[in-house]
């Protein structure tokens, strides 16, 4: 009897194990992670990052890696898209949201994977391509998606999504396109535009709230520039940009959010080179696709932009570009801007 009942409590014991570990694999944490988008060596991305469509990247992967242990080989992230690309991760840093395409000619969504499981659902089933997500406060999302206008002009309009939900709401109607949307700490978004106006090919940031009230200009592109990346805010209030130059290199700048209109600074000057991708991270530094000439490959690097320096290579793979990359962290959520607009009605002020 004595030997049943000390079996019967090993076998308790054993069993309450073995379920611990099973759950604590199953609810892993990503934290700390690097998610990066890569494409073919050979593959062309002067457009990368602009309100051109044609830009959409060809068989782009999604990849995973473990900064503490570079030699650790990355986890394909993307294994059933033909191509996927724009991850963006939550503000609790348990999941993102991306652009992908299941077949090569499939019509692009967004979709949404848990960091933990690796599970992933669509958020969109539209007839039209849908790119550029990035999350809001509330459980929502915004992205990109290509409309046509009265006269059959093509572009790209912001739609917002409730997670969870089917509730979809339209809130730009300005001819041009937008894409590359962020947000900034006061609850306003800052989105890549192009319009239709005498300046067709410059691309601008516009800043407007969550409902796509209040748009307004935010920065201007200059005049021997053109803008390849979305506006990234860090917690000092600085924003980081990328523009490429007449020479085709794209360089590292900033403005301030007091005052973007004139502020801006061109921070990339002692390193030279050419960047792709940036990122803040919590720690105050840079995560940067970057690389020294064009002759090479970019690679993923750690930049310190208060003195501009490199402090550590991070990645790179010679078969592949590494374009953009994002560390899984917690930020801080946005303030949630309430909203007067009443979608049943049919006009407005």
């Amino acid at each position: 009897m004595c030997k049943e009942l000390r079996s019967f409590f090993i076998l308790s014991i054993l069993m309450v194990i073995t379920g611990g570990l099973f759950t604590s694999c199953d609810q892993r944490s990503a934290e700390g992670m690097i998610i990066m988008t890569q494409v073919d060596q050979d593959q062309e991305t002067k457009d990368f990052n602009s309100t051109d469509f044609s830009r959409v990247l060809s068989a782009a992967q999604i990849m995973m890696m473990d900064p503490a242990n570079p030699e650790r080989q990355p986890i394909l992230l993307s294994k059933d898209f033909y191509s996927a690309f724009s991850p963006a991760i939550s503000f609790n840093a348990k999941k993102m949201v991306f652009a992908g395409q299941k077949n090569q000619h499939d019509t692009w969504q967004i979709y949404e994977m848990d960091l933990a499981s690796l599970r992933y659902k669509s958020l969109t089933n539209s007839n039209e391509n849908c790119t550029d997500p990035a999350y809001l406060p509330g459980d929502k999302i915004i992205y990109s998606q290509v409309v046509y206008g009265s006269n059959g002009e093509k572009g790209q309009a912001l739609f917002v999504r409730t997670l969870g939900g089917n509730e979809e709401e339209q809130i730009t109607f300005n001819p041009g396109s937008y894409a590359g949307t962020s947000m900034l700490h006061d609850g306003r978004i800052i989105s890549m535009n192009r319009s239709l106006s005498s300046e067709q090919n410059k691309l601008n940031l516009m800043v407007m709230r969550p409902d796509g009230t209040k748009e307004m200009l935010f920065y201007k592109s200059q005049e021997k520039g053109q803008l390849i990346s979305k506006g990234m805010e860090t917690d000092d209030g600085e924003i980081y940009l990328l523009e490429k130059n007449e020479e085709g290199l794209g360089k590292l700048f900033s403005i301030s959010y007091n005052n973007p209109l004139k502020s801006r600074k061109d921070i990339s000057e002692k390193v030279g080179g050419d960047f792709i991708g940036i990122s803040p991270m919590v720690n105050g530094r840079l995560l940067v696709c970057y690389r020294k000439s064009k002759e090479e490959p970019y690679g993923l690097y750690e930049l310190d932009p208060r003195n501009m320096k490199f402090v550590r290579s991070v990645f790179k793979d010679p078969q592949f570009k590494t374009i953009a990359a994002v560390v899984v962290e917690q930020h801080k959520v946005p303030k949630k801007i309430p909203s007067e607009v009443n979608m049943k009605e049919q006009t407005a002020l």
